[in-house]
């Protein structure tokens, strides 16, 4: 496989998400927002910087929407310290959430969108997962006992990982643990710091599992997780598979598999700093795109 860079990082543009419509792809980058249009890249969308602007006004902070963005239903969605959406190719967006939750994941099927994140407490935060129909509205089908960082929705249910390192399936409202992932991680207590940042099925029904742990993968629907060999104990960020069928997982490197998970290979690593090198990746025509906000934009083909 190659990765090929295919936008560099300036000054203006430091892209920390990306999605695609199938056809053109579009990028986050703290306060604004960019869309491909075949030949060039163009800034459609400028967040307010002012201090106290309403938060339900069109493209208010955009430096919040730091998680996840998606196309879904004829809309683009980005999540973080609230859920914004367009309906217009990225140039207006309208926030579409109450403030009182935090999105760390936004996961698109072909019915609807989910999410999942942190809802504060009195004493500890508390997560959810909410779902939102084509063409309905967001409404939250669960509540956890503590955040919720990571989902993949899979032939049974929607499997999702907490905060403390556990693993659980939710089917008809009802929650049920799968396993726990033991947690050994030097990065911080797991109370107070996610374990999982992003999961997938795979195509043979594997569940692939990444975080500031590295890389995790189980074959019995996710009632045990081996950790996958890696070419380095450096954190992943995003996980998903490549059209050819290879696992792509991204962190501080870009690292490939083609045996469902079980080994990765290093092919690309990033020569910027900050946390993760890259946070999110995402399918585009016949390849997958990756942004890094230290060293800008690639193409895994």
């Amino acid at each position: 496989m190659q990765v090929t860079r295919i936008k560099k990082d300036s000054s203006k543009w430091s892209p920390r998400l990306v999605t695609s419509d199938g056809d053109n792809y579009y990028t986050h980058c703290f306060t604004s927002v960019w869309r491909d249009n075949g030949k060039r890249m163009a800034e459609v969308a400028v967040g307010s910087r002012r201090a106290g602007t309403d938060s339900t006004a069109p493209n208010t902070s955009m430096t919040s929407v730091k998680h996840g963005m998606v196309f879904s239903d004829g809309a683009l969605w980005a999540c973080g310290n609230n859920l914004q959406t367009s309906v217009d190719r990225g140039e207006n967006w309208n926030v579409v959430a109450t403030p009182d939750q935090y999105f760390l994941r936004l996961v698109a099927t072909a019915d609807g969108l989910y999410s999942c994140g942190i809802t504060p407490a009195p004493r500890e935060p508390r997560g959810f997962i909410a779902w939102r129909p084509n063409r309905g509205t967001f409404d939250t089908i669960y509540n956890h006992t503590c955040p919720v960082s990571a989902l993949c929705v899979t032939k049974r249910g929607v499997v999702f990982g907490d905060i403390e390192g556990g693993v659980w399936l939710l089917n008809d409202g009802k929650s049920t643990k799968l396993s726990q992932v033991a947690i050994t991680t030097a990065h911080g207590p797991s109370d107070s710091y996610p374990i999982f940042w992003d999961a997938i099925e795979t195509s043979t029904g594997t569940l692939v599992f990444v975080g500031v742990q590295g890389i995790y993968r189980s074959t019995d629907g996710g009632a045990s997780f081996v950790q996958s060999q890696e070419p380095s104990d450096e954190m992943f960020s995003s996980v998903i598979q490549h059209p050819s069928g290879a696992i792509i997982a991204v962190g501080m490197i870009i690292a490939a598999s083609t045996d469902d998970a079980q080994e990765f290979s290093e092919l690309f690593c990033f020569e910027g700093v900050g946390y993760g090198g890259s946070r999110d990746s995402c399918l585009h025509k016949d390849g997958v795109l990756v942004a890094s906000m230290a060293d800008g934009l690639f193409l895994v083909m």
